[in-house]
């Protein structure tokens, strides 16, 4: 969290979290840590001219766990939602924030979440934010877990 922080403060974003109802689910700790980290960057990027809030909160049924980041920036149109997980597709413009921008991120994500048999899927709207929602096993299937990320609230502190 302390990197988030760091991103935080160039730009007036709140950041609500809401972990309480999360089960401990053992995932690989750099893949979680790939997939939770591109989409708190995008949902901070997409905040960063306007400002907004950055939430991620979580819950879980008998078989899945889930973990939502949303944020209250700009949103994405049909197109971009048709396309964001593609690899080298971006929705950011190279005189925007002057961060050179690959399109991998979130087609990384994806590609993370599909080997620990995971999904992720969006929901946007333009100008009224983006919500990512990341929907991981709780069963003990999904891939090595020789050093494993408890994702657990204990985890974010």
């Amino acid at each position: 969290i302390s990197e988030t922080e760091a991103k935080l403060t160039s730009t007036v974003i709140g950041l609500e979290v809401d972990l309480r109802s999360l089960p401990v689910v053992e995932v690989p700790r750099r893949a979680m840590r790939t997939v939770l980290g591109n989409l708190v960057d995008n949902a901070i990027e997409a905040m960063s001219l306007g400002g907004g809030t950055l939430s991620i909160s979580a819950d879980a049924d008998d078989r899945f766990a889930y973990v939502r980041v949303s944020d209250t920036g700009c949103g994405l149109d049909e197109e971009s939602l048709t396309r964001i997980f593609e690899p080298f597709y971006s929705t950011k413009s190279p005189s925007g924030s002057g961060k050179l921008s690959r399109g991998l991120g979130l087609a990384v994500a994806h590609g993370i979440l599909k080997v620990l048999r995971g999904s992720i899927i969006v929901n946007s709207s333009v100008g009224a934010g983006t919500e990512f929602e990341v929907r991981l096993p709780l069963r003990d299937d999904a891939g090595d877990t020789s050093e494993v990320f408890r994702l657990s609230p204990d985890a974010i502190g």
